[in-house]
């Protein structure tokens, strides 16, 4: 069998700050978190759908209409006074539900009262804004952030960010478009009773906002991000020019038939400095099929079971940085 290689630029599922990642949801095909800290989300209706740069299966396309991702059973993700949420998306049309929101992240307390957590992240509010707001464990009221959404229907990216300096701020593809000092006291994560991507929950509605659109990205920080370290390009092949992620080898096709002939998938890179650490492979239904710290794969389980011929789906760590990407596994 042919040996393909690539010499190819990977998107990162943590452009920056790979240092402060809680959560990371690159979208590959699962809603896994591939941090490792086990903040995993459970796909409730969205399907598999193309990125911004028309790679397969590396992006969520949600109906709009009872479509979410439920992330860590409902329990509370981000539990410091300083954080990140970071999203890629694409809105398709309105947004459903009751408020007709295109919520991105949202994690809070059902009750709309005061003294409520809430950590809200829309694409796009009632009022046709991008919206970035929260409410902590003892305060009256929310602070709120607003710019005007995106009309093109393209790739954009969505930031908000709460820094150790109590400023809240809101970006739009890096880009620094509204600030405030926040005024909330107490916690982000007491009594929470929805973690959700995609979709708004509260006053015993599940779902009064609905994405309507293809979501790709997600990363949760435990830092704030501050405007120099916010990465985001719609052309994710144009965006990386690390001379490390530039020199990786990534074969695309292998073929572990024992013919002694390409038997292995083995990341590799020319330059010393490029320390790659980790390799995780995923099947088409998300599910972890191996998992190894010395970078090549054989074409079986864990447990020794060969796998069958088709697309999987890696997540590889180099310098600490999680990068994903598919490969196709011939016999």
């Amino acid at each position: 069998m042919r040996y393909l290689l690539a010499i190819f630029l990977m998107a990162p599922v943590s452009d920056c700050f790979s240092q402060c990642v809680l959560a990371s949801y690159p979208f590959y095909g699962t809603a896994i978190d591939t941090t490792g800290n086990n903040f995993d989300g459970l796909t409730l209706g969205p399907t598999s759908s193309t990125d911004c740069s028309g790679k397969a299966d590396s992006s969520y396309l949600f109906d709009g209409i009872d479509d979410y991702i439920q992330l860590n059973s409902d329990n509370a993700i981000i539990t410091t006074s300083e954080f990140s949420i970071h999203v890629k998306a694409k809105i398709n049309g309105p947004g459903g539900g009751a408020d007709g929101s295109l919520p991105l992240f949202s994690q809070r307390d059902d009750v709309t009262t005061s003294g409520q957590s809430i950590i809200n992240l829309f694409a796009e509010n009632a009022s046709g804004n991008i919206q970035f707001n929260v409410r902590g464990s003892t305060s009256s009221n929310g602070d709120k952030l607003f710019y005007p959404t995106p009309t093109d229907n393209d790739w954009h990216c969505y930031t908000g960010t709460l820094g150790s300096d109590d400023t809240l701020r809101l970006y739009l593809d890096g880009i620094e478009v509204a600030k405030m000092e926040s005024t909330q006291t107490g916690d982000f994560f007491t009594s929470i009773d929805h973690v959700e991507i995609g979709r708004h929950s509260y006053s015993n509605v599940l779902g009064n906002g609905l994405f309507n659109g293809s979501i790709d990205d997600v990363v949760i920080y435990n830092c704030a991000i501050n405007p120099g370290t916010i990465c985001c390009d719609s052309n994710v092949s144009s965006s990386i020019t690390n001379d490390c992620l530039e020199s990786l080898t990534m074969p695309y096709v292998f073929t572990p038939n024992q013919d002694g002939i390409n038997e292995l998938f083995l990341p590799s890179s020319v330059l010393s400095n490029c320390i790659l650490t980790e390799v995780s492979i995923y099947n088409r239904w998300g599910q972890l099929v191996h998992k190894g710290s010395n970078n090549a794969w054989d074409g079986r389980t864990s447990a020794g079971e060969m796998v069958p011929e088709g697309t999987y789906f890696y997540v590889i760590v180099v310098n600490g940085t999680y990068y994903k990407g598919s490969l196709t596994l011939l016999r």
